[in-house]
């Protein structure tokens, strides 16, 4: 699914599907359960080895605690030792009591009543949990044994697998919660669920794995949403194949403002991003004593000398502006700055001290160009439009900045967040940790502004530009490790990530 949904809907969508495939709760909880242990056994790619493992399956009361329990039937025959705990006295659902009674008579799998202060021996170092306590239908803080169950969990010190979601995390971010089991590995039914794409709830899902269990296809059509992933099958939707008799005037001519005294680097960075997305021309306007750099270092891009003696370019002639990176935030830059926003009528992109000089001067936002791009990080974001308390409420302020000015804002963090002025959100499921590193964001600034001088269309540019510079991050990283990435190593992969997403695949 490349839609998210709210728990309500998370929930509407099981009940869809066993009344349209049709297929019984039972049935639909064991195709769960089946997928998991797969997934599972199957561990090539999983940062943990599941071979040979001794695992604990902590089961609540209702669903989640039935996916605990079918996995323990499923894995049957397959692991040499199996641990269920349980709450004896809990009122149970139907599923969960179905489950149950079909563990009683299976001889290979010790079944134990929880108790908080009970104590395990552990198997060298082949223990592993599986968290079934609690699922995403969570609208409060756990509680009683459950919450036990959760506060033994992450005291044990064990390897942690969660179930759809880590025990005491709501689906929804704006929901209070309590303690939460801290998982290793998450492994989430059908689709990402929305708390995970922040960092005060998502941090305690470890590494995140989709594992489609078939829910019927025709709920996501029909059910609205104004979240979605950006990922490859939506990112290819917006992909157009260059026709063979294409000429350089084809795919655009960006204008780069770019870097100042001491930041030739975010200048050149953002400059050779521009020219790798495949833009047809590329020119970039600098100071003086930074032509030498660029000339040898992107012999590729045209240079445009400026200094307060030397009238500013006409912006109207080009296909793509992008402003900001390594610009400074002195009166030559902020003189740039307010020339484009007073001269530029068509969407341009912001970034960095661009965004920094108007947030100097807080009424130049209503000078930006309708449908234009900001790409702020958190604390770009923070000095232009004000405190969060937390990354939800960020969210939420995004939404309506991005609707009040008639703008996109591309809010920079694990899970990319792209603001439409219609009010929905595009979050970004590429991307790696040795990405935070100096020079990255120019090169996501260069690459979306060459990509908005072939396409014409910020939306489609930005979906493009923060998947590709993403994958081209991820495949960085398996190269040359994720503490070693330094941000022209990301430039270097756009041509392997254009190739994997868009060739890898015959698109029709």
């Amino acid at each position: 699914m490349s839609k998210l949904f709210t728990t309500a809907q998370l929930k509407a969508s099981d009940a869809y599907t066993i009344i349209h495939e049709p297929i019984t709760s039972t049935r639909l909880i064991e195709r769960a359960a089946m997928a998991c242990v797969e997934r599972l056994l199957n561990f090539e790619n999983l940062e943990m080895n599941f071979e040979g493992r001794v695992y604990h399956i902590f089961c609540g009361r209702g669903n989640n605690g039935a996916d605990g329990f079918a996995m323990a039937l499923e894995f049957v025959g397959l692991c040499s030792d199996m641990h269920i705990y349980y709450d004896k006295d809990a009122i149970r659902n139907g599923e969960n009591a179905v489950m149950l009674e079909r563990l009683y008579p299976t001889f290979s799998v010790y079944i134990h009543p929880f108790q908080p202060d009970m104590k395990i021996i552990p198997a060298g170092n082949r223990d592993i949990i599986i968290d079934a306590v609690l699922g995403t239908g969570l609208t409060n803080e756990a509680t009683g044994i459950e919450k036990e169950m959760i506060s033994w969990i992450n005291n044990s010190r064990l390897p942690v697998v969660s179930i759809d979601i880590p025990s005491g995390l709501p689906a929804d971010p704006d929901i209070p919660f309590g303690e939460v089991v801290k998982a290793d590995l998450t492994l989430t039914l059908q689709t990402m669920k929305r708390s995970f794409l922040y960092p005060e709830t998502g941090a305690f899902c470890g590494k995140i794995e989709v594992l489609p269990i078939g829910l019927h296809k025709q709920f996501e059509i029909e059910t609205s949403s104004n979240e979605y992933l950006i990922d490859q099958t939506s990112v290819q939707q917006h992909y157009k194949k260059r026709a063979a008799f294409s000429h350089k005037g084809t795919f655009g001519h960006a204008l780069m403002f770019a870097g100042s005294h001491g930041k030739m680097g975010a200048s050149v960075l953002s400059t050779r991003a521009c020219v790798k997305s495949g833009a047809g021309l590329v020119s970039v306007l600098i100071p003086e004593n930074g032509n030498n750099i660029m000339q040898i270092a992107v012999p590729e891009a045209m240079t445009i000398i400026y200094d307060n003696t030397i009238a500013l370019p006409d912006v109207e002639k080009f296909d793509a502006i992008g402003i900001g990176c390594g610009l400074g935030t002195d009166k030559i830059a902020k003189n740039i700055v307010l020339h484009v926003l007073e001269h530029c009528q068509k969407p341009i992109l912001l970034d960095a001290d661009a965004l920094n000089c108007i947030s100097q001067h807080p009424e130049w936002l209503q000078k930006i160009p309708v449908n234009s791009l900001l790409t702020p990080h958190p604390k770009e974001f923070e000095r232009l439009f004000g405190e969060s308390a937390n990354a939800f409420e960020r969210n939420q302020l995004q939404i309506r900045m991005s609707t009040e000015h008639k703008i996109f804002i591309l809010l920079k963090g694990r899970y990319t967040c792209i603001s439409t002025p219609s009010g929905e959100c595009w979050f970004n499921i590429t991307g790696n940790p040795g990405m935070a590193t100096g020079g990255s964001g120019d090169v996501l600034s260069g690459l979306i502004s060459g990509l908005y001088a072939q396409y014409k269309d910020m939306f489609k540019a930005a979906i493009l530009g923060v998947y590709l510079h993403g994958l081209a991050g991820d495949l960085a990283a398996e190269d040359l490790s994720e503490e070693a990435l330094i941000a022209s190593d990301i430039i270097d992969h756009i041509g392997a990530a254009y190739k994997q997403t868009f060739y890898a695949t015959p698109l029709i």
